[in-house]
């Protein structure tokens, strides 16, 4: 057998061989996507599986207003971005205690939680109610409706917190950056 052939038998056939370098192929990530109403942000939290505070993650950056059209997209029914979380229970993380990872949407994620928890008003007029309103204002039927609002959800089965930060880079740095002029 000729050092050609030894090199062939022994290159994965899903590689290629240019200049004696294997180029591996991209594998595929696991994500998939679904929907799931609101309140499962707060469900999630009050059961101590919602982590929103990665190494990766933004502080808290988004003031009042951005909050508050938040809120207002939701009454309105217009579509929001999906969050993206990683099922670190599901990819087997083993002893960690946190099952989802907020890889984006923590600010999403945190403006529902401040509203739920009255730590953020709205307009009342929005609701049919005068002057600013909190969660608890609302009529339990409103409260329903945004509970049960449908909201778009990625979520992974990510081995790592590397391929977490991967997807983080590809969703917040893969395009241009966004600025206060961009609002």
């Amino acid at each position: 057998m000729n050092t050609t052939e030894a090199r062939d038998a022994s290159t994965p056939k899903d590689c290629d061989v240019r200049d004696q370098r294997i180029v591996r192929p991209l594998k595929r990530l696991r994500l998939s996507t679904t929907n799931r109403p609101l309140d499962v942000i707060r469900r999630w939290r009050n059961e101590g599986v919602l982590m929103l505070d990665l190494p990766y993650q933004r502080g808290d950056v988004w003031g009042v207003k951005r909050r508050v059209n938040l809120i207002r997209s939701v009454l309105l029914g217009v579509p929001i971005p999906s969050i993206v979380v990683n099922d670190r229970m599901n990819a087997e993380w083993g002893g960690e205690q946190w099952h989802y990872a907020v890889i984006d949407g923590k600010q999403r994620c945190q403006t529902v939680l401040m509203f739920m928890d009255d730590e953020l008003a709205i307009p009342g007029e929005w609701v049919g109610l005068v002057g600013q309103v909190m969660w608890t204002d609302l009529p339990v039927v409103q409260q329903r409706k945004i509970k049960q609002h449908a909201l778009g959800f990625c979520e992974g089965a990510l081995e790592s917190i590397e391929q977490e930060i991967e997807v983080f880079e590809l969703i917040n740095f893969g395009g241009v950056p966004q600025g206060e002029s961009d609002q």
